[in-house]
């Protein structure tokens, strides 16, 4: 039988394993983590904002100053219909990002088209880049 003690982390809490037959030691880990619940900041519901003073207050000051996020990078990846559209997100803890990089699928196919275009014609240039599906919104980033 395995027994979890709760310790209080600083970051989250963190569950300790501890095995209580010898045995199960070898299979057992020796350490679980579970992750703090996301960050998450909701603006008030509309018909509060004409009836309520706070939720107005509370409105005007993530819609003009933000909210702090926690420190670090986060890359999240979404598949679109083109391929894969990706996000990075440098924090510093403020309210704003240190920085924000976009990776476009339109790019990455746009990227394709010198490699293409290898032994051939001028005239064939207009078939391969619309072949790639490329979307030009997308690439002038």
């Amino acid at each position: 039988m395995i027994e979890a003690m709760p310790v209080c982390g600083e970051i989250a809490p963190t569950l300790i394993v501890v095995p209580s037959n010898p045995t199960v030691a070898v299979g057992a880990p020796a350490l679980v983590f579970v992750p703090p619940p996301p960050l998450l900041v909701v603006l008030p519901p509309r018909h509060e904002l004409h009836t309520s003073m706070e939720s107005l207050i509370h409105h005007f000051k993530i819609v003009t100053e933000g909210y702090r996020v926690p420190e670090g990078e986060v890359y999240v990846a979404t598949e679109t219909a083109r391929g894969e559209f990706g996000c990075y997100v440098v924090s510093d803890g403020g309210p704003k990002p240190w920085r924000v990089k976009f990776r476009a699928p339109s790019f990455v196919a746009l990227e394709a088209t010198a490699t293409c275009m290898r032994n051939a014609l001028v005239a064939d240039l207009i078939a391969i880049v619309g072949s790639l599906d490329t979307v030009m919104g997308e690439v002038d980033r």
